[in-house]
């Protein structure tokens, strides 16, 4: 059972990045270490999730996710509904229920990006295992805008005595316009015959939702997943586009080399955005953006979401089940 379309989803996602002042020290002249993936390696800063540079003022929340911040401004935990993401200074442990837990380190640039990252993960119980583990690398233009992410990995997954292990790649190249996201473009495979390609066209209307602080907004969840959507709203992938999309059409392929199966999707979205007088995001669609100092964020238990996350991890694996079981069955 492939992992290459479930690393998409999950191996970008589970960490939680810089503010986006980071991002505003970008400039066209930028070392080209800085820019890939051959960056030096960092720490969390304490300016992790202040928009509005100086303003005091941290991101608190997105929609459902929330975020939690020490004392002396670093990010600690970032929340969704179904798990919670506990980082230290180059490290995020991510907690999908009591058995299910991913660690991710990352390197940064000298602009703060993520430009490396290094994944495992386990989940087993009584007849299954899974255990896999991956490397990506990203990539930054000179004006701090995501460029490319290439990465590969391994898996090996054990469901009832029977086992299988895959080695996978994957390719996002996200192409730029004067300081407009035009094009995105997903491409994965393994060496089990898998293949997945998506590609994503965005519509600016007539520009008229300036994106001052350069925010990226709710249509990066159809493209870098859920949880992924985390790192993107605090920064951590570097610089949004100059306006916001109106539009945004998605076209999926998926394709089984071995069982002659090919399956296509098609998506339009349309999004409406509000501003605060600052010029930060109020209200994207139906996701409000919430901002405030670190005394007004709140509380947080680690334990609070976990009984939420173990039945979403029932429903992946239960999925998983039903693929894994089905390719056996064509092999017999």
């Amino acid at each position: 059972m492939t992992n290459i379309k479930y690393l998409q989803r999950f191996f970008i996602a589970l960490f939680v990045g810089f503010s986006m002042c980071s991002i505003q020290a970008c400039s066209d002249d930028d070392d080209d270490d800085d820019n890939g993936s051959g960056g030096s390696t960092g720490t969390l800063s304490t300016n992790v999730g202040e928009i509005v540079q100086g303003s005091g003022k941290k991101l608190l929340s997105v929609g459902e996710y929330k975020f939690y911040y020490t004392s002396d401004g670093k990010i600690k935990y970032a929340t969704e509904w179904s798990s919670y993401h506990e980082f230290s200074s180059n490290q995020v442990i991510s907690h999908y229920g009591e058995e299910d837990i991913e660690t991710i380190s990352f390197s940064f640039n000298g602009n703060g990006f993520i430009s490396k990252m290094q994944e495992s993960g386990s989940y087993e119980d009584e007849n299954e295992k899974d255990t896999y583990s991956s490397t990506s690398d990203l990539t930054y233009d000179g004006e701090g805008h995501l460029t490319r992410i290439t990465g590969k990995n391994f898996e090996e997954y054990t469901y009832d005595g029977e086992t299988e292990r895959t080695e996978g790649t994957l390719t996002i190249n996200l192409t730029w316009d004067n300081g407009l996201l035009t094009k995105y473009e997903y491409a994965g495979s393994d060496d089990d015959g898998w293949t997945y390609r998506e590609s994503a066209t965005f519509d600016y209307g007539d520009r008229v939702y300036e994106n001052r602080h350069k925010q990226y907004a709710t249509f990066v969840d159809y493209l870098l997943g859920d949880a992924a959507s985390i790192c993107a709203y605090i920064g951590l992938f570097g610089a949004g586009p100059d306006y916001l999309p109106v539009k945004m059409n998605l076209v999926c392929v998926e394709e089984w080399e071995d069982e002659e199966y090919t399956d296509n999707y098609n998506y339009n979205y349309s999004y409406t955005y509000e501003f605060n007088e600052d010029g930060t995001i109020r209200r994207a669609n139906s996701d409000d953006f919430t901002y405030g100092t670190i005394e007004e964020q709140g509380e947080f238990s680690p334990n609070e979401n976990e009984y939420q996350a173990k039945a979403t991890r029932a429903g992946q694996i239960q999925r998983r089940h039903a693929l894994f079981e089905n390719r056996l069955k064509s092999r017999n």
